[in-house]
């Protein structure tokens, strides 16, 4: 016990100590656009003298906007778009000096499978339509505003309506076109060179559309921050940012000339409802299928590899839905080595499109299903069984008679858990069915997609309401259907 106090006191010291030292400034944080990935590193690092002190954060230009604005702590802000940077400085009550354009791009045609090429941006754009689809920026997404303004300009943009992939920024446009999912992409020129397999087939004019300037925010007082913001003006990044791709500031990108943003038509709310019912009861139906009999069989049957078999069949449940959707992505795509059997067999294309979509919820949503399946299984006594093939049942008419009936709640709640699963099902979606109108934008990706955009909130404060509304239903059903057939047990 002598040992204490001495120990006491030198905690106290050890406390006393931390205390008293000096504390290092915490890392001035910068969030940018996505496209300044790999440039911005390279900047920071320059800066830096090679020792990296920022903290980077990228998304789109949206995403990064509603951060900040719901309170994220940033010191700099780098949008593709400068209505963006506006928006966020007129909120936090930035003063325009404060806000510097650093970089402009370019929009080009770039692709990894075609090797066309043509003078005429629209003509080449419809050629490549014939060859797949065409991957493009969300609408309410920078480079898929500017790409919107220019398919308008060339004349095209209703042609290749049915054509285009919507991704949801500009590095998973160019994941889709470097892997041989689109045929071409609408892509900023920094995004294209940075490509593993993608190569410019074309440029588009930047007179089509909204200059591309990225415009640097300085959000709050930050010494660190501050000089860096100076850096960014320099020859020195010029050169650096000039490297990866980026071109030279247009003489319109001064402060103040920024246009609006576009106007978008009012979301149909039902059809994206309706949507996401089709693709939620087609997902149920196909994990209920694969999961009954299976539940039935491992609740009923003991085996070595029994445990293996379920912790393996559970691992979708665990993984980040992300993970799944780029699994589906690469065996069920149109190069991977199931999609691509499946389109030259039987014709059926399951990425990007509401039947893929349907697949990456039952994968997300089957290990739920399963579960609940297997533990109502289990929960039903096996004497009964036992008694019932005494009496000359055979064992099909035992499952159907017995051991259904009195499993009916568990199989009733794994179907809830699968529908409710699917309805609510981002991130494998989005990775493998990208974000399509009217044909993969089920309710969580209208969501993302009207957050993209100043104005949207309404419209999905609504699609939120109706989504908890349907879990509350779905709920209350589960609870309904479970004692009125503990009832009929009973009775």
């Amino acid at each position: 016990m002598r040992w204490k106090a001495p120990l006491a006191l030198l905690c106290l010291a050890a406390v006393a100590v931390v205390a008293v030292l000096p504390r290092r400034a915490p890392a001035p944080r910068i969030f940018a656009a996505s496209s300044l990935t790999d440039a911005l590193g390279e900047l920071c690092s320059d800066y830096s003298g090679g020792s990296n002190r920022f903290a980077l954060n990228f998304a789109s230009s949206a995403t990064l906007a509603r951060q900040i604005l719901s309170g994220a702590d940033a010191e700099i802000f780098i949008a593709a778009d400068p209505q963006w940077s506006r928006l966020v400085a007129k909120q936090l009550r930035i003063g325009e000096e404060n806000i510097v354009p650093v970089a402009s791009n370019r929009l080009v045609i770039a692709s990894a499978t075609c090797t066309e090429s043509s003078a005429d941006p629209a003509a080449l754009l419809l050629k490549l339509a014939s060859y797949g689809k065409i991957a493009v920026g969300d609408q309410r997404v920078p480079v898929g505003r500017y790409t919107l303004e220019a398919l308008h300009s060339l004349g095209c943009a209703e042609r290749l309506d049915g054509n285009l992939i919507h991704c949801q920024d500009a590095r998973s446009i160019l994941a889709v076109v470097d892997r041989g999912e689109a045929a071409a992409g609408v892509i900023y020129q920094s995004d294209a060179l940075a490509g593993r397999s993608t190569r410019i087939l074309c440029d588009i004019p930047p007179a089509l559309h909204t200059p591309v300037v990225y415009e640097a925010a300085l959000l709050r007082h930050h010494t660190e921050a501050a000089d860096f913001m100076k850096y960014l003006k320099s020859a020195r990044a010029s050169t650096i940012l000039d490297s990866y791709g980026f071109a030279a500031l247009p003489r319109r990108a001064s402060a103040g000339n920024v246009a609006s943003f576009a106007t978008d038509p009012a979301l149909p709310l039902l059809s994206v409802v309706w949507l996401s019912f089709r693709v939620a009861a087609l997902a149920t139906a196909v994990a209920s299928i694969l999961a009954l009999p299976l539940a039935w069989q491992l609740a009923r049957n003991r085996f070595r590899s029994r445990s293996i078999l379920i912790a393996a069949l559970q691992v979708p449940l665990a993984l980040p839905p992300v993970i799944v959707g780029y699994a589906l992505l690469v065996l069920l795509g149109s190069k991977g080595p199931i999609g691509s059997l499946l389109e030259q067999t039987i014709g059926l294309s399951l990425a990007f499109n509401w039947k893929g979509a349907a697949v990456a919820s039952a994968a997300v949503a089957f290990p739920l299903a399963l579960r609940a399946m297997m533990l109502s299984f289990e929960a039903v006594d096996p004497h009964l069984e036992e008694v019932a093939e005494t009496m000359g049942a055979r064992r099909l008419q035992v499952l159907r008679e017995v051991t259904l009936p009195l499993a009916a709640p568990g199989i009733i709640a794994g179907m809830l858990l699968a529908f409710m699963r699917s309805l609510g099902e981002f991130g494998a979606t989005i990775t493998f069915v990208g974000s399509i109108a009217g044909e993969t934008r089920t309710i969580p990706l209208a969501i993302h997609s009207l957050l993209q955009s100043p104005g949207g909130e309404t419209a999905a404060l609504k699609l939120m309401l109706l989504s908890i509304g349907f879990a509350v239903g779905a709920v209350v059903a589960a609870e309904i259907v479970g004692r009125r057939l503990a009832v009929t047990r009973g009775g």
